[in-house]
């Protein structure tokens, strides 16, 4: 069920990213920022709510509907967020600048994201390494030489 789940919050995010590139154009990109982000805000407090309630209730007591509500919570939460921030992610930061500063302001938030995410991404990749480069090592010793 868990995977189920998994899998249609993906397809109703990816449906909510598709909304949003749509009519990214087409939307005022402030006004969606603003509403998104409250919106967001109030289904993350429903959530965290309901999931409380959740958790207080004794098992043999358990209301199905407060769980099916923070699920549909997060759902609606996922769908929103995809449709607020993710076509316009790159943009969001420079919208705050003044017109005669958004291209710098852009070219710097190119490379803070990309040297943060490049430093988060080598240390995955050196774990990765390690940890393969263990495990092969030690296999190895096992496999007789020729």
């Amino acid at each position: 069920m868990q995977f189920v789940l998994n899998l249609c919050n993906s397809i109703t995010s990816c449906a909510g990213a598709l909304a949003g590139v749509a009519l990214s154009d087409r939307m005022p990109r402030r006004k969606v920022l603003v509403w998104g982000t409250l919106a967001c805000s109030v289904l993350l407090a429903i959530n965290g709510g309901l999931s409380a309630k959740w958790a207080k209730m004794p098992e043999d007591h358990k209301t199905i509907s407060v769980g099916q509500g923070a699920v549909a919570a997060y759902f609606f939460f996922n769908i929103i967020y995809s449709f607020a921030y993710t076509p316009l992610q790159a943009l969001y930061p420079v919208e705050c600048l003044q017109t005669t500063a958004r291209a710098k302001g852009m070219a710097r938030n190119g490379v803070v994201v990309s040297v943060f995410l490049s430093s988060v991404e080598r240390r995955q990749v050196d774990r990765d390494f390690y940890r393969c480069h263990s495990s092969a090592s030690s296999t190895s010793s096992q496999v007789p030489s020729r």
